[in-house]
Formats: structure tokens, sequence, C-alpha cells
């Protein structure tokens, strides 16, 4: 079994890395918007892409520990 400390750490983990995915998804959007033509569609597919990387991520940290 995990102690307190073991998991308050877990948490903390994915607290934080998900904090810094959603602080460096609109700073790399707004970056590689004009790049592509700066429309609405580039701007959903970048999050879009992003959204569902996030989900890959937690999907593969489930499939590790299962």
């Amino acid at each position: 079994m995990h102690s307190l400390g073991s998991k308050l750490l877990f948490a903390g983990t994915i607290f934080s890395s998900s904090f810094l995915l959603f602080l460096v998804q609109p700073l790399i959007a707004k970056q590689i918007l004009p790049w592509f033509g700066g429309s609405a569609a580039v701007w959903s597919v970048c999050m879009v892409f992003f959204q569902v990387t996030l989900l890959g991520g937690y999907a593969y940290a489930d499939w590790v520990v299962t």
C-alpha cells in the first residue's frame, strides 16, 4: 500500500504536469498561428492536439499501472 505522502506526491505531479501543459498550450498555439495562416481552424487543431496528447498520456499512465 502507498502511504499518504506518496499519494500526495503523485497527485502533485499530475496536477503540475497538467498545469504546465495548459500553460504551454496557448503559448505554442499563439506562436505557430501565423505560420499556418492565422485562421480559427489552426487554433482549434492545436487545442485538439494538446487535449488528445494529454488524454493519451493519461491512458498510457493508466495502462502502465494496471
